[in-house]
């Protein structure tokens, strides 16, 4: 699955730099926040495909092994402690929950920094300060 996003950038389009100032680095501290609950993301729901794959595949084999008259009883026994094994793990680290969760909370930064990278409400006001102030508000 590809997830398109789209990142804002003060950064002029020239190679030149400007001077850093408080303003700056907090857009880029939220901007590595928001990569970071990517990442985070990315790894949880890669870790919920996984369980979810071995849960199938190790439920779906005991049926199908128990009409077999040659399989010994314990393996029958270790695919079924592996499937709920793995549904166990998964619903004491709950990957998916914490997967979108971190989605939710990256895509709510991305927002709030979009509106006040292109100043719209409520970061649309003449003093500049003032709004840097209510984006720090907003995100904490």
């Amino acid at each position: 699955m590809t997830v398109l996003h789209q990142m804002t950038s003060d950064q002029p389009m020239s190679g030149t730099t400007t001077s850093s100032t408080p303003d700056v680095e907090y857009r880029e501290a939220v901007r590595r926040e928001i990569s970071q609950h990517r990442v985070y993301f990315t790894q949880q729901i890669t870790r919920y495909r996984i369980t979810r794959v071995i849960v199938i595949i190790s439920a779906a084999s005991v049926p199908v092994l128990a009409a077999a008259t040659v399989v010994p009883r314990w393996i029958l026994a270790i695919f079924g402690a592996i499937a709920v094994g793995a549904e166990g793990i998964q619903g004491l680290y709950q990957f998916h929950k914490s997967a979108l969760n971190a989605m939710s909370t990256a895509n709510a930064m991305e927002r709030v920094m979009n509106k006040y990278m292109t100043a719209v409400a409520p970061y649309d006001g003449p003093v500049r300060e003032v709004c840097f102030r209510s984006l720090l508000k907003k995100l904490r």
